[in-house]
């Protein structure tokens, strides 16, 4: 078959190993995106768009367009309803599939903000014949959003479990860590994941578990807000406690989260990331906020330890419950089988079925 993704995130990691599986199946691909930073292998053909200024933003949907009726492909998969992707609000003659991610279609994580968005983004879902989403909360708000039940279908983006699981071994540059209780921000530095909350708990957390090692990402970051990190960190006297971990490339982050013990996250709002779940499979322990996002799909103490994302008290004693070796051996064994339901092949095999399914009709 030939299938056409269309995203705005060229460079994201759940759509580079989409792509990848489905150019390994021998599929022609086609990946039509925003960024210029995308790989160009022979398996796949790559139309980049440009960045241009909102008063021309237009064009680039036009572009588009007219590429899908030049290349007339058998599948048209769209990843995240935002940019060009908006394009499949004018798409007569071409059925299409939408993958949502959360940021695309939640009000609160400011979907709706741009001008006509809500409007391009409902016809987008009213037109696709099939939507797929990754946890049941989206899944929710999608019928909520008027798509029918049956058009809805959940597709995970999928945790590789042949490379996240829990290694032994601890690289050289992690040796540091080996006899420390390590606590990972799993989020990138930016106000809406509560990074700051974060290191204010872990100053009750070091008082209480003095061997304890806070690990923030600092890659992606918002470079005003991560000043405003440094400053804090130095406030609480905690610069000797709290170290920031440079980009690492996605196969080495099983490494990463294998000398963690705990991972932090609890942002505002979220659409329930795979980075929660790939740590799972690495028998990390998260400590996540109180989100309805999270409700339908994981359960207090038994997947992870729900927390007030407002309360730094309850953040830090959280997070030391979570060290307890009783407490933390109950949440790994039951999440080792939990994200097999995400395992990435199967749930990619899956989407091959539904392309199938897609192309007969």
């Amino acid at each position: 078959m030939k299938i056409c993704f269309i995203s705005p995130f060229g460079r994201s990691i759940h759509v580079e190993k989409w792509i990848e599986y489905f150019s390994k199946k021998d599929h022609d691909i086609i990946f039509i995106t925003m960024s210029d930073n995308v790989n160009k292998s022979r398996e796949r053909k790559v139309y980049y768009m440009d960045r241009l200024p909102k008063i021309f933003f237009w064009y680039n949907l036009i572009r588009v367009f007219f590429l899908l009726k030049k290349l007339k492909p058998d599948i048209i998969h769209f990843h995240y309803i935002a940019g060009i992707s908006w394009v499949a609000a004018f798409l007569k003659r071409y059925s299409f599939i939408l993958t949502v991610w959360g940021g695309d279609v939640l009000p609160e994580q400011d979907a709706f903000k741009r001008p006509f968005s809500r409007q391009i983004i409902t016809t987008c879902l009213k037109k696709a014949r099939f939507v797929t989403v990754h946890s049941a909360f989206l899944k929710k708000r999608m019928i909520q959003m008027g798509v029918e039940e049956e058009r809805i279908k959940f597709i995970s983006f999928g945790v590789d479990l042949k490379i996240f699981k829990k290694t032994p071994l601890v690289p050289s540059h992690f040796r540091y860590l080996k006899k420390k209780k390590v606590i990972l921000s799993i989020r990138i530095p930016c106000k809406a994941y509560n990074i700051d909350r974060i290191i204010e708990s872990f100053r009750i957390v070091s008082q209480k578990v003095p061997d304890s090692i806070l690990l923030i990402k600092k890659y992606l970051s918002d470079r005003t807000y991560l000043r405003y990190l440094d400053g804090l960190i130095d406030r609480l006297d905690l610069r000797k406690k709290v170290i920031y971990i440079e980009e690492m490339r996605y196969k080495e982050l099983p490494l990463l989260y294998s000398v963690s013990d705990i991972v932090v996250s609890i942002p505002y709002s979220d659409g329930f990331p795979i980075s929660i779940l790939e740590s799972m499979a690495c028998s990390t322990v998260p400590v996540i906020g109180d989100l309805k996002e999270y409700k339908d799909d994981l359960t207090d103490g038994v997947n992870a330890f729900f927390t007030n994302i407002n309360d730094i008290h309850d953040i830090a004693e959280k997070i030391i419950y979570g060290l307890n070796r009783r407490a933390r051996n109950k949440v790994i064994q039951n999440n080792l089988k939990y994200v097999k339901k995400h395992d990435y092949r199967k749930n990619m095999e899956e989407m091959e079925k539904l392309y199938y399914e897609f192309s007969k009709r």
